[in-house]
């Protein structure tokens, strides 16, 4: 299986001519300001009669978690719904996929129109950078977001959450790809441009083949992360194992609420274990070419993706009795909705844009806050959950299987379990985006700290140093600037995710956005948009001023 593709910040980056102690101070004061907005209620932590309240709270919950329904047809119920949610999250990372690389080859500077000199490169590059802010409004609206504005179209049911993935992903995928592209050496692509290529197979065979392992390695990661987004999605009215577990919470039927998640964590562990197995598949065939011969490797690759096109099969006959169920008027009356909806969104109105600056700094907060918390458990973890530096076998795995249900169980089902706890706020939101960001760092810090080879800490150990010392001398230096531009590319995904748990009460810009649209009021929900797009804009031209949106490959 081959090693993960590293990331490694240019050495031209603005991150590489800043001194350590200024980015110090520059992290310091954005904390304290961070703190300062966030409006965290901290008082239940203090107040004794507040804290009794609570704990009585959280045990009447946990008391009824540890009685799980287990009747038959209830999970019959959840394995339907199960069913749902993995259908929802194959079809639209797929679509997602196609969308994704089109838009991807037309915004890179080494896909469809870069290199083209003469008059028609100015428009081209119009053109280019049209994608690239396409691309930032795709992604910079929440998969949440897209959802509820998706249900007046076609209705609650899996279409719209189909409809979400598949959209919000297509950004995603296209900026990820199209960095790919563009970390190519363009030397790699002289010899078929100067053979007078065409443009399309310059690609096809100069630039997909030398990024298709981190590219199928991005995508099946995106998957994982579409499956829990599907269960996300469900619980705006999106289908699937979101729309249980909000409807079980608001009868207070936690039991069945705790069957649901373990049907959640079971489908995201399952998804994660086939994502591993295909990327070992594909490497495999890739590094085992040349002994099983070109047609013996090209069959087994064959054989892989008849697997996945039948799974993509299967997910839409699935679904396909649902689709249309969500439908309370005619197609005309819905696309006329949907003009007035788009219309209004497209016209906002910016009265009040000083309302959604506040809430978007307790957003903004949240995601800085948890990424900080998250980054740094996960560094002072990667080191004993690592294989090849861990002290104890045990602990390594106890810290491995913690990471896996921390990132397993989503965001905002995090922040219900703590909303029972702490109330409504920022605080829960908060403190649910650095648990699962904290075991998603947490893997991918131990997995770069195991991709370097063995053979290039021996010298360390052959001077009977700790692992202590192995690590900080020989590991830290080689994993540090992918270790931050993970947690760089995480701050990004813990912004887009705290404006979703505003659907569950964590405050911030999402929860003025679906209060303003359930409201009808959709020229205010526009504005929220607006801002939502500004956040993922800044965002990415912050990352690719500092060197972390142009990946190295090797």
């Amino acid at each position: 299986m081959r090693k993960p593709t590293a990331v490694r910040v240019p050495e031209h980056s603005a991150l590489g001519r800043r001194s350590p102690a200024a980015l110090l101070l520059v992290l310091f004061a954005v904390l304290i300001w961070a703190a300062w907005v966030g409006d965290y209620d901290l008082s239940i932590f203090f107040d004794s009669t507040q804290r009794s309240a609570a704990l009585d709270r959280l045990g009447s919950f946990l008391a009824a978690f540890v009685s799980p329904e287990l009747s038959g047809d209830y999970l019959a119920r959840c394995l339907e719904l199960a069913g749902d949610t993995l259908a929802i999250a194959c079809l639209g990372t797929a679509l997602a996929v196609l969308g994704g690389l089109a838009l991807a080859l037309l915004s890179s500077s080494n896909g469809l129109l870069g290199g083209v000199p003469g008059r028609s490169s100015a428009w081209m590059r119009v053109l280019r950078e049209s994608c690239r802010l396409l691309q930032d409004i795709l992604r910079g609206v929440p998969d949440f977001a897209w959802a509820v504005i998706f249900i007046p179209l076609v209705g609650l049911g899996p279409a719209a959450g189909i409809l979400a993935i598949f959209v919000n992903v297509s950004g995603i995928l296209a900026r990820v790809y199209s960095e790919l592209f563009d970390a190519l050496p363009p030397s790699r692509l002289e010899p078929l441009r100067s053979a007078g290529i065409g443009r399309l197979p310059a690609v096809l065979y100069g630039v997909l083949p030398n990024v298709r392992s981190p590219l199928l390695s991005f995508t099946l990661l995106r998957w994982e992360c579409s499956v829990r987004n599907a269960a996300v999605i469900g619980a705006v009215g999106g289908g699937g194992l979101g729309s249980e577990i909000i409807h079980r919470l608001g009868y207070g039927e936690y039991g069945k609420v705790m069957t649901v998640m373990v049907f959640l964590l079971l489908l995201t562990l399952g998804s994660d274990q086939i994502s591993r197995l295909v990327r070992t598949a594909f490497g495999e065939a890739d590094e085992r070419a040349a002994s099983w011969g070109l047609i013996e490797a090209r069959r087994r690759v064959l054989r892989l993706a008849a697997c996945i096109v039948f799974a993509l099969g299967l997910s839409l006959l699935w679904v396909l009795p649902s689709l249309g169920s969500g439908h309370r008027t005619g197609l005309w009356e819905r696309l006329g909705e949907a003009q007035r909806i788009f219309g209004d969104l497209l016209s906002p109105d910016l009265g009040y844009l000083g309302q959604g600056l506040a809430a978007s700094g307790v957003t903004l907060s949240m995601a800085i806050i948890a990424t900080f918390l998250a980054t740094l458990a996960a560094a002072f973890l990667a080191a004993p959950a690592s294989r090849i530096l861990g002290h104890s076998a045990w602990l390594g795995t106890a810290l491995r299987f913690a990471a896996t249900v921390s990132r397993t169980i989503p965001e905002v089902f995090w922040a219900l379990l703590l909303v029972s706890f702490l109330r409504h706020g920022s605080l829960p939101g908060m403190l649910a985006l650095a648990l699962h960001s904290g075991g998603l760092l947490l893997r991918l810090f131990a997995e770069s700290a195991d991709a370097i080879p063995s053979r290039q800490l021996d010298a360390v150990r052959d001077a009977s140093a700790s692992r202590a010392k192995t690590f900080v001398y020989a590991v830290l230096p080689r994993v540090a600037p992918h270790w931050i531009a993970n947690a760089f590319f995480q701050l990004e995904s813990n912004l887009r995710t705290s404006i979703v748990l505003g659907i569950v009460g964590a405050a911030g810009l999402g929860f003025q956005f679906k209060y303003a649209f359930e409201w009808f009021r959709f020229r205010e929900a526009g504005t929220y948009l607006i801002l939502m797009v500004g956040f993922a804009f800044l965002l990415d031209r912050l990352s690719r001023s500092l060197g972390f949106a142009r990946a190295r490959l090797g």
